[in-house]
């Protein structure tokens, strides 16, 4: 099943917004995502791309807090 949910998600994230599809994802089978992702992906938000762009790290943070 987790793999099947790994094929679903990539086909999504290309065609909608991916963190979006990440929210919905988390949502409805929150249980089935790895630990492990989960953790490096609310890093990434918290961090930021670890680049000197800090348009970029608000880009990305306001992406991961849209709620539709």
């Amino acid at each position: 099943m987790q793999s099947n949910l790994h094929q679903v998600i990539n086909g999504l994230s290309s065609r909608c917004h991916p963190f979006l599809t990440l929210n919905k994802v988390f949502e409805h089978a929150g249980d089935l995502v790895n630990v492990k992702v989960a953790h490096n992906l609310m890093k990434l938000i918290a961090e930021g791309f670890g680049e000197d762009d800090d348009s970029a790290d608000s880009q990305l943070r306001s992406s991961a807090t849209i709620n539709n």
